[in-house]
């Protein structure tokens, strides 16, 4: 799915969602707006990390292209959400396709699993700052996928609430193809 296509699938669906409630405002639960919000800071999370790819690509004159023979590929922008025991609550195919296992199997996983054993304390640190500061944080990491293969990743992250209200860590990450 386009860049494009993903705004405008979340454009109506937010449309559609306000349009049904704001008839009956007493109709629209807690956990609904937050799963909304929630939905909608992801979107805008994928959204400004593409964007700041192309332009960081643009300004070293690279679209594409490889580094040094290896790159990592996916259908689209990893997301996952994780509790504060560092359990995944809930991730999506392109997440599930880097670290090389099914999608339903992401669940209940703990994701210091896939970290390499250098990027653990940075990972720890980036989601105590998150936590702390209830903010956007980048870092970059590498994971190491169940099929062994070391994958340099950005990811960004932000916190949220879980239809439970329970804080939860929301991120995203890209393959960083040019740390190889």
């Amino acid at each position: 799915m386009s860049t494009s296509s993903k705004i405008n699938d979340l454009k109506l669906k937010t449309d559609d969602f306000l349009r049904e409630n704001l008839k009956n405002p007493q109709k629209i639960s807690g956990s609904e707006i937050r799963s909304l919000v929630s939905e909608l800071n992801l979107g805008l999370l994928e959204l400004e990390i593409q964007n700041q790819i192309l332009l960081n690509d643009q300004a070293q004159g690279k679209l594409g292209g490889t580094h040094s023979g290896k790159e990592i590929k996916t259908t689209g922008t990893g997301r996952f959400s994780i509790n504060s025991f560092g359990y995944i609550i809930e991730g999506n195919r392109a997440c599930a396709e880097m670290l090389g296992i099914e999608q339903g199997s992401l669940t209940k996983t703990k994701i210091f699993k896939y970290i390499k054993r250098e990027s653990k304390k940075p990972f720890n640190q980036h989601c105590q700052k998150v936590l702390e500061l209830s903010a956007r944080q980048n870092c970059q990491v590498k994971l190491i996928n169940r099929g062994g293969t070391e994958i340099p990743i950005r990811l960004q992250s932000i916190t949220g609430i879980d239809q439970d209200g329970n804080r939860v860590i929301n991120c995203e990450l890209v393959v960083d193809n040019k740390l190889f």
